[in-house]
């Protein structure tokens, strides 16, 4: 396999790859984004974040404040604040496409998604 996140939608559809939630968007979580943002990893990393609706709600409302090219980042926050689940291919094209807004490197999508 190679290091490829166009191929990570691809094998997460064909179930050869089975990412979970908190597992991807921790590892592609931006520290520094905001105050807000910091405040959502931190209360994560603390194991206090899930069900949390004041994060929740301050975090959208943050997003919403935001030009749609300067939401993906803290989108991708969104799943620390949530039960983890696993992610299908809809939402990881998602991610990864919020990821390549941030101009995170290739090799840390390839990374939190467990492809090797």
């Amino acid at each position: 396999m190679s290091s490829d996140p166009e191929q990570i939608v691809e094998r997460i559809d064909e179930g050869v790859l089975c990412p979970r939630s908190h597992e991807v968007a921790r590892r592609l979580a931006i520290n520094g984004l905001s105050p807000l943002c910091d405040e959502v990893i931190k209360a994560f990393d603390e194991g206090r974040s899930v069900g949390n609706i004041d994060l929740l709600t301050r975090l959208w409302k943050e997003i919403e404040s935001l030009s749609s090219d300067r939401q993906g980042g803290r989108r991708m926050l969104i799943s620390l604040l949530q039960p983890d689940a696993g992610i299908d291919g809809y939402e990881a094209g998602f991610l990864l496409l919020w990821a390549d807004e941030e101009s995170i490197p290739r090799e840390a999508i390839v990374s939190a998604f467990n492809v090797s």
